[in-house]
Order: structure tokens, then sequence, then C-alpha cells
């Protein structure tokens, strides 16, 4: 709000008797203290690309602090971690890896060593 502004409202509103100027200042005070506060989070880039496995979300440039990426592994790969990986405050966090399945003996073993 400009001061212009807030002079008109405290103009029209003085006949109420009213301090709706020191209401409209603190207003926009904390307005101000909103918008320049180092504490607001910071957005995410893309999400990060894993190695055998794909983003099965919405691609876009820029992600809000708290917003979801889901992925997907490969076929023959299975995830170790949650699908879901989460922009916090400018970072991905909790974004899972794909491990390569492995037979051995012809029972099915997951997570094997050689990724």
């Amino acid at each position: 709000m400009s001061s212009f502004a807030l002079l008109l409202l405290w103009v029209c509103c003085t006949a109420q008797q009213v301090p709706v100027y020191q209401e409209g200042q603190m207003a926009f005070d904390g307005l101000v203290n909103l918008l320049t506060d180092p504490e607001i989070p910071e957005n995410c880039g893309p999400p990060p690309e894993i190695e055998n496995g794909m983003l099965i979300s919405r691609d876009a440039q820029q992600y809000l602090s708290g917003s979801v990426a889901f992925y997907q592994c490969y076929r023959l790969y299975v995830m170790e971690g949650t699908p879901k990986a989460r922009c916090i405050n400018g970072q991905w966090r909790s974004v899972p890896r794909c491990l390569r399945k492995c037979n051995t003996d012809d029972t099915l073993v997951t997570k094997c060593s050689n990724r």
C-alpha cells in the first residue's frame, strides 16, 4: 500500500475516530517483513535424474518448497527408499536410488553389490 493510499484511508476514516492509519501501517510493515524475511523458503530447480530410473512427475524448471516428485525404476531394478523426493528450501531430499536385481542359484536377491 502506498503512502498516498494510506493517507486517503486515514482521511476518509478519521470521522469514525478509528486509528485506521496505524492499523494500515502495521499491516504494511508486516507485509514488508514477510517479503524481506530471509526465512522464506527457496524454490528448487528440476528434480535430479537417477541412474536406472526415471521421473514420472510433471517436468518443470521450478518447484516450490514442499513440492514432491515421483520416480520409478526401470525393469530389473528395485528402488532403495521411497519413490517420492521432496523439495525443501532449495534442495531435493529423499531422492531414491535404483539398484540392480541379481539372480543367485535361481533365487532372486535384491540390492546386490553390482549396481
